[in-house]
């Protein structure tokens, strides 16, 4: 499936705002670029771009029509990949934060092979850091998080907020307290590994009230989740974790959220991408999904 070549010109020199750029970019004279630019301002019957005193600049339609041509241009892509290929079957490595991949990956997998059965998924389950690492080393496609990155080379785009509280078992003395954050600092509280998103997210909400690790006195790390519920179930320890990965427990009262003034922390779901890299039309659609299946279901 070919799209129109004059849109690949138009949407480039929109990119570059410049004519010999985009003629080398394309392998395209000068003239030709023109004639394509002239061509479809003439389907679409309006002026699409402005060259004045040697400076390239966009009209108002002009910009209008950007996201929409770029929109068929990935449509054409995904269309291409999809029919066109001549696999049985293609590939998408996907990389998915441990909160996410412990409690909902099945249902995600399930869904996708549903809609499209000749696209394979192939899952990591990860930290949000090892994530960030295998993106950068483009040992996978596309990353779901819930933490934040400081990677520049990465693209990111937040979808559902998700609530995290502080658990503690169902008969912690602490419980039926009036607490703040300040009266934790000599508690047992478990936290993740480093470079997991959960510990991150915590570590931001400590720096707004001026306070670091290094002020709690009894810090124990634990590798995983359910490691952290079960230690927090049979003790008199404490921890923050993402509410959606404790909704059996709180529902059978096995563990109970302890309340502490002010902790509202919430965080965006993020698909990470890397930056530079042109998504094929697979990718593209498994991230179609994942928006509208996190939307629908978290």
């Amino acid at each position: 499936m070919l799209i129109n070549p004059r849109i690949i010109t138009f949407l480039t020199l929109a990119e570059t705002l410049n004519y010999t750029h985009t003629a080398q970019r394309l392998n395209l004279s000068q003239p030709a670029v023109t004639k394509h630019v002239q061509a479809l301002e003439e389907e679409f019957e309006t002026k699409l771009i402005i060259y004045e005193n040697k400076q390239v600049r966009l009209t108002d339609k002009g910009k209008e029509l950007i996201p929409y041509l770029t929109s068929l241009v990935k449509l054409n892509r995904m269309a291409t990949d999809i029919f066109q290929t001549k696999e049985d079957h293609v590939q998408i490595h996907l990389g998915v934060c441990l909160t996410l991949g412990n409690y909902f990956i099945n249902e995600i997998i399930d869904s996708f092979y549903e809609a499209y059965p000749k696209i394979e998924l192939v899952v990591y389950v990860e930290n949000t850091r090892k994530l960030e690492a295998m993106l950068s080393k483009n040992e996978i496609d596309i990353a779901l998080s819930l933490g934040p990155t400081a990677q520049l080379n990465l693209n990111t785009k937040t979808l559902k907020e998700q609530e995290m509280v502080i658990i503690a078992a169902k008969d912690n003395p602490l419980l039926g307290q009036t607490l703040s954050i300040e009266d934790l600092t000599d508690k047992k509280i478990y936290l993740r590994e480093e470079g997991a998103g959960t510990r991150d997210v915590f570590l931001l909400y400590l720096n707004k009230y001026s306070l670091s690790l290094e002020d709690f006195s009894m810090i124990k790390t634990a590798g995983s989740i359910e490691l952290v519920k079960q230690l927090v179930s049979k003790g008199d320890g404490i921890a923050p974790i993402y509410k959606l990965s404790v909704e059996k427990e709180l529902e059978n009262r096995t563990l109970r959220i302890l309340p502490v003034k002010e902790f509202k922390i919430s965080y965006p779901i993020t698909i990470l991408t890397p930056k530079n890299v042109a998504l094929s039309g697979t990718t593209q659609l498994l991230i179609n999904h994942l928006i509208i299946f996190i939307q629908q279901n978290l």
